[in-house]
């Protein structure tokens, strides 16, 4: 492959460039389906904790939300044409794009897919270089947290021009997980705007819930309408963690961002303030979530410590806990590992903010097309099989796909499938908030658990972990602005 020249960036951009570089430690984001913290105990394909990316400002001639497709001339019919291709290593994501590409290539066989795999900060540092170098990917599987990132530096390509041209029917799709690649550049809060990404599949927060191991210590199953003291007193009755094999009643309730934030939601509260200005994790409802959720571990014992889990892999599927606050990318993890016991799943508890006020984590694994590139058309077309029925298909591997007539179809709804609510999660994005919709989110999300950390240990209290959250966020959210400063400066200079 030819590499191309550098774009030309005048002197005042570079020392802009430089600055900003200088300026971050630690821009950081999860993968969609990667909200398990590490030491929950899940299955280890879903644990995807991600580092910084090189802080960079960029040119003003990179950033483009033009109305129409630019003028980039397209490979002669039938020429050969290669594709590069980026995703970060979560199973089973390179399997299945491998398989997409070979479905898309019988259909194209002038177009080849070349597929870089890495782990996920690796993934999108090289994804920058590579851009700034002048030589771009032509494709991503984007994560969440850097969504934001890429398209405020220009990176990413605008998709707009391309479903007005081709009349793409975005109705056919889930509205929430189509707003999840929308972004405004500037305004550091993805949701609305321009598409730079279109979603995959979408993921949340559930409960999952050992049926044997309630009906064995007679206690109720959840239900839909079940509340914060109706899980605690299960959590209870189901444990067991002085027996000759310990059991504890619950995992992953006390555990990272992408499950203390549903009960941060059924509290009444969230991780920043209504005019998401600042951290809210000192707020009243934050304290009385985080404070009940403490309570799990270190009152009662009903939720194993870091020390108690460390060597137990796949908890719930070999029944170390009756119940576990997880991700709804686990649902066909657990219908493979799962073959001793009934198990079922159920939504977040009600909270004392009341039925009103039951909110989950949800967010979209997308796919995205670089700027400048050789070959947007080509790219635009993979993309359009991607979202596909064919390509679709496959994403029921991932989550809940984005494309209606597939998840609700009886591939991924079998009349007779497991577990047998399995139907509660199509609801997930009804009542569900995407944390990456907060502001600067890729820059305060990677320090927030680990500052909070030590509160599920009872190691501080539930006002400090509060004040270190706060702070995370705060510091996070200053370093956000300060970049999206930086850029601004960078592009008005020119």
């Amino acid at each position: 492959m030819t590499r191309r020249s550098s774009p030309r960036i005048s002197r005042r951009a570079l020392l802009a460039l430089a600055a900003a570089a200088a300026s971050v430690v630690g821009i950081g984001g999860l993968a969609a389906c990667g909200g398990a913290s590490a030491g929950t105990g899940g299955p280890v394909v879903t644990s995807s904790t991600v580092g910084s990316a090189a802080a960079t400002a960029v040119p003003s001639a990179a950033r483009t939300t033009n109305s129409s497709v630019a003028a980039t001339p397209r490979a002669p019919q039938g020429a050969a044409v290669t594709l590069r291709y980026a995703m970060y290593t979560s199973d089973p994501w390179p399997a299945i794009l491998k398989q997409q590409f070979d479905g898309f290539t019988a259909q194209h066989p002038n177009i080849k897919v070349e597929l870089t795999t890495d782990v996920l900060q690796a993934t999108y540092q090289k994804l920058e270089t590579e851009w700034l170098a002048g030589d771009p990917f032509d494709m991503c599987g984007m994560s969440p947290g850097y969504l934001v990132l890429f398209a405020d530096r220009g990176y990413l390509l605008a998709l707009d021009p391309y479903i007005a041209r081709d009349k793409f029917d975005v109705g056919q799709y889930y509205t929430e997980p189509m707003n999840d690649g929308r972004y405004k550049p500037g305004t550091l809060t993805p949701g609305a705007g321009t598409s730079y990404a279109m979603p995959a599949s979408n993921v949340g927060t559930i409960v999952y819930y050992n049926k044997t191991l309630f009906q064995k210590d007679d206690v109720p199953e959840p239900t839909a309408a079940w509340t914060w003291d109706a899980m605690l007193q299960a959590a209870q009755k189901l444990t067991h963690a002085n027996a000759t094999t310990p059991q504890w009643g619950i995992n992953g309730a006390a555990a990272g961002t992408n499950n203390i934030n549903a009960f941060l939601y059924s509290a009444g509260g969230d991780f920043m303030n209504p005019d998401r200005t600042a951290g809210a994790l000192e707020s009243t409802p934050d304290q009385t979530a985080m404070n009940w959720l403490e309570d799990f571990v270190v009152k009662y014992h009903a939720q194993p410590n870091n020390a108690e889990k460390k060597n137990i892999k796949n908890g719930f599927a070999n029944g170390n806990w009756a119940m576990e606050v997880g991700g709804s990318w686990n649902l066909d993890v657990y219908v493979g590992l799962v073959k001793e016991f009934e198990w079922d799943i159920v939504p977040v508890p009600i909270g004392p903010a009341g039925a009103n006020s039951r909110w989950t984590y949800a967010a979209s694994d997308m796919l995205s097309i670089f700027s400048k590139i050789k070959h947007p058309d080509e790219s635009w077309e993979l993309l359009q099989y991607q979202m596909g029925p064919d390509g679709m298909k496959l994403f029921t591997q991932t989550g809940t796909p984005a494309l209606k007539s597939v998840a609700e179809s009886d591939l991924f709804m079998p009349p007779d499938g497991k577990p047998a609510h399995r139907k509660l999660i199509l609801d997930i994005p009804n009542y569900s908030k995407n944390v990456y919709r907060l502001p600067g989110t890729n820059y305060w999300i990677r320090n927030l658990g680990p500052a909070i950390a030590p509160l599920w240990e009872g190691a501080i209290d539930v006002r400090t972990a509060g004040k270190l959250g706060d702070d995370a966020i705060n510091q996070g959210l200053a370093q956000a602005k300060g970049i999206a400063s930086a850029t601004g400066s960078s592009t008005s200079s020119r």
